[in-house]
């Protein structure tokens, strides 16, 4: 009867543990300004909203 409820309580245990592993941190100043760049000559965004993204990017 124990191997029965052993192995869901270990299965159950591996699962939490790997949910609650530790977010990415956060992209560094030179990243975020690298992908907002590709983002503006991809044309995801306008000129105006690079110009706004890099202001609040570099006063961080």
């Amino acid at each position: 009867m124990r191997k029965i409820l052993f192995l869901p309580v270990v299965l159950t245990a591996l699962l939490l543990a790997a949910c609650s592993s530790d977010p990415q941190p956060p992209a560094s100043k030179g990243q975020q300004l690298s992908d907002l760049q590709r983002a503006y000559q991809n044309r995801a965004i306008t000129a105006e909203e690079y110009e706004e993204q890099k202001e609040k990017i570099l006063d961080e």
